[in-house]
């Protein structure tokens, strides 16, 4: 369930653009350029011929939007920003498919510019274009909605949205995740804890769990449950998290050794992540 969720927020990480077409059709077939060496990484390419499209082609929103995200790749979110509020401008009313692609576009940059305040309208915008072009980005979409409000430490509208979403089978975990985060934030560990262990019922296989988990217990003072925790964090944990792990492990070396010895016995095939860490945790009282 979490593994299509997160198919989903790659699918508006790299938006709807490569699905969508320009509604006029130009003969210099420069955008065809830029888009191929936006999705080959070539972006300063792209760039030159997006560039060379708006300079003959002023009102092409597809084109805006394209630029708009080589901006972001590069960096340039003022740039982006224009570029995004001329796709608005040009886009189709009638082509919802674009114009959610281009609402979540503007929401994301100005994510990535911690605006969170100014992201949040158009991550309802999109939702609210998106519905019937779009259902399956509809969880995505509010749950960055409630990431926004968390990160204007606006728990209870985080919590709203997130709460909507419990009854969705693919959202679900992330959001439970979202309402045990606000439960840490709320000094409420207790809660945190008890709702992250209805979750892992759900799919233990969901790294978040213990990343937040151990956080609860550590904040409580439940140092073995905590440790118990981050080992589970660096078992299921696609991420490299030694440095994330390493303070509550430091807490009582001695268990911590105990228990990542036991990795090494019950894991030959991995035995070497282990034996790293093992040699790390040795480390923290020296």
């Amino acid at each position: 369930m979490k593994n299509l969720l997160t198919l989903i927020a790659l699918l508006l990480v790299v938006g709807v653009l490569t699905s969508c077409r320009q509604t006029k059709v130009y003969p210099d077939g420069l955008t065809t350029k830029a888009l191929e060496n936006f999705t080959t990484k070539n972006y300063e390419i792209a760039l030159k011929y997006a560039d060379e499209h708006l300079a003959i082609y002023a009102d092409d929103a597809y084109a805006y939007w394209l630029r708009a995200k080589i901006y972001v790749k590069l960096h340039n979110y003022d740039s982006a920003l224009n570029d995004i509020d001329n796709a608005i401008k040009y886009c189709p009313r009638k082509d919802k498919r674009m114009l959610f692609g281009i609402y979540e576009n503007k929401a994301d940059i100005y994510r990535r510019m911690e605006r969170f305040e100014d992201a949040i309208p158009f991550y309802k915008k999109a939702y609210q274009t998106a519905k019937k072009v779009a259902p399956e980005v509809l969880p995505e979409l509010l749950m960055q909605q409630a990431h926004s409000h968390y990160m204007l430490k606006d728990y209870d509208a985080a919590d709203e949205i997130y709460r909507s979403l419990l009854q969705d089978e693919v959202a679900r975990q992330s959001a439970m995740v979202g309402i045990a985060r606000n439960m840490i934030e709320r000094n409420d560990f207790q809660s945190a804890i008890d709702i992250l262990k209805e979750c892992e019922k759900y799919d233990d296989s969901y790294s978040d769990i213990y990343r937040f988990r151990m956080t609860a217990y550590a904040k409580m003072g439940s140092v073995e449950e905590a440790i118990d925790d981050a080992i589970e964090l660096f078992e299921k944990s696609q991420f490299t998290t030694t440095d994330l792990i390493l303070p509550i492990l430091a807490r009582d070396t001695r268990y911590a050794l105990t228990k990542v010895a036991e990795k090494i016995t019950n894991n030959a095939e991995s035995s070497t992540k282990w034996e790293v860490l093992q040699y790390r945790v040795s480390q923290t009282n020296n």
